[in-house]
């Protein structure tokens, strides 16, 4: 039997799928820390050079406009003092200071920045440490992927947790910044082996109907984890400990790593049929599923699995990413994905910049998620998702507009951000949605890795605009919110997907450009993903030649070699689809 048949038979939803969700949805917490506790670690406070041996504080630093116009003491200057001129009343000139820095650190606590001396000349350091992790998410990225699909989910997923613990721990007793940094980029490669995995694994063991509703729980859990994370640097107020804390989700899960199942999916791809055997029985009888079958997967569908597995694998290659129409989904879903990037870490990191609290203003800001997380998953099944992202993202690009009128710390500029989070927030599943629905099968996991690259550059640009922003001030919000108008536009260049199935190859693809449409709702009953409202009372299923034809295999009375797209949809009324379209699945 096929895959999808031997999950329905052990219970689809049983205690192997409750492992695997809970293993993806706490991976989810522990990658929400690693990608903003930077915010914390890095949290810059009050400081001024430290008085000279010479004199005390008033006589030694000079006095400088703060950013709110008060007086404060010189962060980065000094006088200078001529051995001939120590007694006498001359005017002395400035030098950068050579004592080191005091740090006022009742609100932050200690940070890298007041323990490494991270200021003046050395500024941009906290924020090279935020584009040091999120560049090592994306060779994570690249690294991860094949190494997980040439030894197997499983291996992966606990060699990287190990490691990954050791590398946090030793964080917390980094002797300079260094060391610090280097650590932190292995961390966040070593974080997509384990994160990966446990993702992939959740689609893996959901069957097509439970697919879209537990499939998105993960991005839920992030959002959680970022209001645990302000709770904890509240608490925790020395950037070692609160380091240190990050690991114990991940220390207390290398005990139980050993549930985590391989994938069955997976060994049937690489030809490993007594094994996928052995794990499919094991899920069984975890699941306590009732008339277990001797044996799940017989030989010929063995072969046909892996035989039609290989062939997608060889049908299209990495180049046909940069062939048209493949080519337009690349460019405009890379923008949209660098888009989303850049200004979701913009308004996450310039929480800084609000007025009030920090550690609440990255609180409330993360609560501001949880809508944005949930609304999608009922609203894309009935607009669509082109019109909602680009509503999106023209509406987070007028908050960063807001935010460059309003001054910094006032009420209007906290709202705007606020907002301007939630909209951009929100654009992550109609992305990811669209991601999934307009590349071909046989290049869908290329693709997705190819523009979500592309996206991390955004996120790796992000920190640098807000330190330039100091310099230049308006040059990050003005930059942030021109390319999300942009991407507002361009949006509108690819097809909309409700009501569809997924293209399996570039004629599909074609098809479905051919066919675009800007507005979709569905109305009356709801129905399944790809299927579409019947038209007087017969349902049309709005497919690409080569989907049409395997939906017609469906009956065997029906020869797919003579017929052509309205012929299938004719035969769709036949076999009693008066009201209901065909649910079309993938393995």
């Amino acid at each position: 039997m096929k895959f999808d048949e031997a999950l329905k038979r052990t219970k689809p939803l049983g205690r192997t799928q409750f492992i695997v969700t809970f293993f993806g949805c706490a991976v989810s917490v522990v990658s929400s820390w690693i990608n903003l506790s930077n915010v914390f670690i890095a949290e810059l406070s009050i400081y001024h050079c430290s008085a000279s041996p010479w004199g005390s504080l008033s006589e030694t630093i000079p006095l400088e406009l703060g950013d709110n116009n008060e007086t404060t003491y010189s962060h980065c200057e000094q006088f200078m003092i001529p051995q001939d001129q120590k007694n006498t009343s001359t005017e002395w000139e400035t030098e950068t200071c050579k004592n080191g820095w005091d740090y006022d650190t009742d609100l932050f606590g200690k940070s890298i920045v007041s323990e490494f001396d991270l200021v003046c000349d050395k500024s941009a350091l906290p924020d090279l440490d935020q584009s040091l992790v999120v560049a090592g998410l994306g060779v994570g990225a690249i690294i991860a992927g094949p190494i997980a699909d040439y030894w197997g989910r499983r291996p992966t997923f606990m060699t990287s947790l190990v490691i990954f613990n050791l590398i946090g721990l030793s964080i917390s007793f980094s002797i300079n910044y260094v060391m610090f940094a280097v650590l932190r980029f292995l961390l966040a490669v070593v974080h997509v082996g384990f994160w990966l995995p446990s993702v992939i694994v959740i689609f893996e063991y959901l069957t097509p109907k439970h697919r879209s509703n537990i499939g998105n729980w993960p991005p839920i859990f992030f959002t959680l984890g970022l209001i645990v994370l302000s709770a904890m640097a509240y608490f925790i107020r020395d950037w070692r400990w609160f380091h240190a804390s990050l690991m114990v989700p991940t220390l207390v899960a290398v005990p139980f790593m050993w549930l985590f199942p391989e994938s069955v999916r997976w060994l049937l791809s690489v030809q490993n049929y007594s094994k996928a055997e052995e794990v499919m029985q094991q899920v069984a009888r975890r699941n306590k599923a009732d008339d277990i079958p001797e044996k799940f997967f017989d030989d010929i569908k063995e072969q046909s699995i892996a035989d039609n597995l290989k062939s997608e694998t060889n049908s299209l290659g990495f180049l046909d990413l940069f062939k048209p129409p493949i080519l337009t989904v690349t460019l405009v879903l890379g923008s949209m994905w660098f888009s989303f990037f850049l200004v979701y870490f913009g308004f996450a990191l310039s929480t800084r910049s609000l007025a009030g609290d920090p550690y609440l203003n990255f609180f409330i800001s993360s609560l501001f998620e949880l809508p944005a997380r949930i609304i999608p998953l009922w609203l894309l099944s009935r607009s669509g998702s082109v019109i909602p992202c680009s509503i999106a993202f023209a509406l987070g690009s007028l908050m960063m507009v807001g935010m460059l009128i309003l001054e910094a710390g006032t009420i209007g500029f906290t709202v705007c951000a606020l907002f301007g989070r939630f909209f951009i927030t929100f654009n992550f599943s109609p992305i990811l949605l669209l991601t999934s629905d307009l590349f071909p099968t046989t290049i869908r996991n290329a693709g997705t890795g190819m523009v979500q690259l592309i996206g991390r550059f955004g996120s790796i640009l992000s920190p640098f605009l807000l330190y330039l922003d100091e310099r230049y001030p308006s040059l990050a919000f003005s930059f942030m919110a021109f390319v999300a108008g942009l991407t507002a536009f361009l949006t509108f260049l690819l097809p909309e997907t409700l009501g569809t199935v997924q293209p399996t190859t570039r004629e599909d693809l074609q098809e479905l450009f051919r066919n675009r449409r800007i507005i979709t709702f569905r109305n009356g009953c709801r129905l399944p993903r790809g299927t579409t409202k019947s038209r007087s009372n017969t349902s049309e299923v709005i497919a690409p030649s080569s989907i049409s034809r395997d939906i017609a295999t469906a009956n065997e009375n029906i020869d797919p070699e003579k017929l052509n797209n309205s012929d299938v949809s004719k035969q769709s009324a036949k076999l009693g689809t008066e009201n209901y379209a065909f649910e079309t699945t993938q393995l």
